[in-house]
């Protein structure tokens, strides 16, 4: 109910060389259904959440559902909803950011905002174990560790549906050592035993970000892709203005973009 909310403009594209992940697609996407910000006022600055229609001349596998033989979960709009993409930052004040991320203010008018979802507690490894089981694990630590439950990937498996990490700056797949810009830490799927001592699912599953444009290139992107940045461009070692460039650099192509 009530009237439509107003579809603000986006701010302009930063004068900055585009990201590595930068990616071009061919055909127009079948808008997005939505794109949620999520803020959350204790550890992360925000979960940009998008989820795609059916895009024209898109060839991956489509997993059953309840939507129907041969189709992804249907939307409110009536698309059959093939592609969930979750992208981490974190570490910024909800007020924080609305002062000086305008392309976060952006989404946040023109497609929606959860005003209720908040850390579980201090660390950044049992709120990525949270996001991904549902559980409350290694609060108050910056290390976390092991943990044997069920997960994320086991339910979206369960469904026969596709899932993947994409991690910025991560040496090879399945890599469960922090090293340059890339944070173990902020990597919950390692964490997971029956991921993490499964080499095969670990590597098919488990990736470095430059997957995640070979992904969408060819058409094999997975119905739930889990997206961090490195720690450059994550929000929490960098700028909050340099983290909404990076933000809008990776999201924009998505939703504005054509596909192949």
């Amino acid at each position: 109910g009530g009237p439509p909310r107003a579809r603000a403009s986006p701010p302009p594209s930063p004068a900055r060389s585009p990201p590595p992940h930068r990616f071009t697609l061919g055909k127009k996407l079948t808008r997005a259904l939505y794109v949620c910000l999520v803020i959350d006022l204790v550890l992360l600055a925000g979960v940009a959440v998008v989820v795609l229609g059916h895009v024209p001349g898109h060839h991956a596998a489509t997993p059953p559902s309840s939507g129907g033989p041969g189709g992804g979960p249907t939307g409110s709009s009536g698309l059959k909803i093939q592609h969930v993409v979750v992208v981490v930052l974190e570490n910024r004040e909800v007020n924080e950011v609305w002062a000086v991320a305008p392309y976060q203010r952006y989404l946040q008018a023109t497609y929606g905002n959860a005003t209720a979802y908040y850390a579980l507690c201090h660390g950044s490894p049992p709120n990525y174990l949270a996001m991904t089981s549902g559980r409350q694990e290694y609060c108050g630590s910056n290390v976390g560790g092991s943990v044997n439950v069920t997960n994320l990937p086991d339910v979206i498996e369960r469904g026969g549906y596709t899932w993947a990490g994409y991690f910025e700056s991560m040496p090879s797949a399945c890599y469960p050592y922090s090293k340059g810009f890339y944070l173990a830490w902020h990597n919950p799927f390692i964490s997971y035993t029956d991921i993490i001592t499964n080499p095969v699912r670990c590597g098919d599953n488990v990736l470095p970000s430059s997957r995640f444009n070979a992904s969408v290139a060819n058409g094999s992107l997975p119905t739930v892709s889990f997206y961090v940045p490195n720690a450059l461009d994550d929000c929490d070692n960098s700028s909050l203005i340099l983290c909404d460039q990076w933000l809008q650099g990776f999201l924009s192509p998505i939703l504005n973009s054509t596909a192949s």
